[in-house]
């Protein structure tokens, strides 16, 4: 039965796969890989498929970066809670307030005030 395969396959995984008795076929490029082997032509032609992948995925987080450097210097991420309201917000769930709560009162998610809470994120010493 076909199934679809993620195209950033590691050429490592193969040999898992046709070892269970699936054959691995790659449509676009119409390389088959199969438990009885392939030519040197397919392998070599798969291990360029794998370096460009991984080339790529770098570019991507290269470019992912930059992005949010620049996000950064223009002020895109800043702290959505001032220090005085992370105290106030220790406080209220110090009283037994929940935490989701809170976060309805300061307009901001959870996730965004349990790193206040905890000093983490854009709100760690460092940051």
């Amino acid at each position: 039965m076909p199934y679809r395969y993620e195209s950033r396959v590691k050429v490592n995984k193969l040999p898992w796969l046709t070892g269970k008795d699936c054959a691995v076929t790659f449509v676009s490029e119409n390389i088959t890989v199969s438990k009885d082997g392939s030519s040197p032509m397919q392998e070599l032609f798969l291990t360029f498929l794998s370096g460009m992948a991984q080339f790529e995925r770098a570019r991507i987080l290269e470019r992912q970066r930059e992005g949010i450097e620049l996000a950064k210097a223009q002020g895109v991420y800043q702290r959505k809670l001032t220090d005085e309201d992370v105290q106030a917000c220790r406080a209220m769930v110090d009283m037994g307030i929940s935490v989701a709560e809170v976060a309805r009162r300061y307009e901001v998610s959870r996730q965004t005030l349990y790193n206040a809470l905890k000093g983490a994120g854009a709100y760690s010493p460092d940051s």
